[in-house]
């Protein structure tokens, strides 16, 4: 009775200890939400010119108009726009600032700015994400890195008829060993040339591998 006690106290813990885990989590993601807010308001009130991004490190001495009109620094009009999360966001929002667009494209990026303007719930919910994906620095770059960079495993091409081929020669070999039509050692050969072709794609399976695994949670970080 005693270690049944024990056992279902550990399963009650791990079972709180998820919950508590979800509740912190949506706590944490319902404050980015009144932030988000927050800073709308800010907007109206005049407040804005207290945020910390200010895109200074886009400043350029030499730039046709961005230090006239004050597009960057104290109280300019990328640290009043800028709601982005990721570095490569800011980075955007700096070149469309800070540089000319074609007629059409001027007119595609109202044509979306109409659209998106009545779904409230989609910006802040996509703000929010993106909030949430910066603070965890998550990076899909290397896994974009990995899967641009052309097949990795070209050098052990050769390796996939093999696993196909020799584990039915292995076992046929054993089988014919074992009714006495073959030598009865003769499936061993068949075994270790097996290990030989694991030994020789080891390594890059784990150089592939790795490659993957590093840069596969800042992808799939992305997905929602």
């Amino acid at each position: 009775s005693y270690w049944w006690a024990v056992l279902g106290a550990v399963v009650l813990y791990g079972v709180l200890a998820v919950l508590h885990n979800t509740v912190f989590r949506r706590e944490a993601r319902e404050r980015l939400y009144v932030t988000l807010n927050e800073r709308g308001l800010a907007r109206l009130s005049g407040a804005w010119r207290e945020f910390t991004e200010r895109g200074e490190r886009f400043l350029s001495g030499s730039h046709l108009y961005t230090p006239d009109l004050d597009v960057f620094g104290q109280a300019s009009l990328f640290q009043l726009l800028n709601e982005t999360a990721t570095r490569s966001g800011e980075e955007r929002l700096a070149s469309w600032l800070s540089a000319p667009a074609s007629a059409e494209g001027v007119a595609a990026r109202q044509g979306a700015a109409r659209e998106l303007a009545p779904l409230i719930g989609f910006r802040q919910d996509l703000c929010v994400e993106a909030q949430v994906v910066s603070r965890e620095k998550a990076d899909p770059r290397l896994f974009i890195q990995w899967a641009e960079q052309g097949p990795s495993l070209q050098a052990i091409r050769w390796s996939r008829p093999v696993a196909l081929l020799l584990p039915p020669i292995t076992l046929a070999l054993y089988v014919l060993g074992q009714l006495e039509v073959l030598p009865s050692w003769l499936w061993w050969i068949g075994l270790f040339v097996q290990l030989g072709v694991v030994l020789a794609t080891r390594r890059p399976l784990a150089v592939m591998e790795q490659s993957l695994s590093v840069g596969e949670h800042g992808f799939v970080r992305y997905a929602p």
